[in-house]
């Protein structure tokens, strides 16, 4: 909760302001470019930071072991695929009585760990690439717009 609050701060905070050194620092005829530039970057940057980080999560994710108290190997490869799937593949094998309710509670426990265990590393993962993306742009992105006279 506290690295999304922190993101949607750091945001806010920058969303604006880069927008308007984008579209502020070209001649009004070509502030439409500006804004299509602008869209496409920051359309760009949360794809790939969603692709990267999922990918994040998912590697750390299928690298636990949780899913090898799971009987059969088709379900612990089912398992294996998301938290979801774990979820659902230890009701079921419950529900069937392949595994008692500790098992089940471990289970659920472990798959909830490693998910939780690769969200972290994805946002910390995202934190380090902010900070050396804002000390960057920072040293990069003038105080001043240019003026528009030209």
């Amino acid at each position: 909760m506290a690295a999304l609050a922190c993101t949607g701060c750091g945001m806010a905070l920058l969303m604006p302001a880069a927008s308007q050194h984008i579209v502020g620092s070209l001649p009004r005829a070509k502030a439409g470019v500006g804004s299509a530039v602008n869209d496409v970057t920051r359309e760009l940057g949360g794809a790939l930071g969603i692709a990267i980080s999922g990918s994040v999560v998912a590697t750390i994710f299928r690298g636990s072991d949780f899913e090898a108290a799971i009987p059969a190997a088709g379900a612990r490869e089912i398992a294996g695929e998301s938290v979801g799937q774990a979820f659902g593949v230890a009701r079921t094998a419950l529900e069937k009585g392949f595994i008692e309710q500790t098992q089940f509670d471990s289970l659920v426990a472990a798959a909830a760990d490693a998910f939780s265990d690769g969200t972290q590393v994805a946002f910390a993962m995202l934190a380090v690439v902010a900070v050396v993306a804002g000390l960057v742009i920072s040293r990069v992105i003038p105080d001043q717009l240019p003026s528009k006279d030209h």
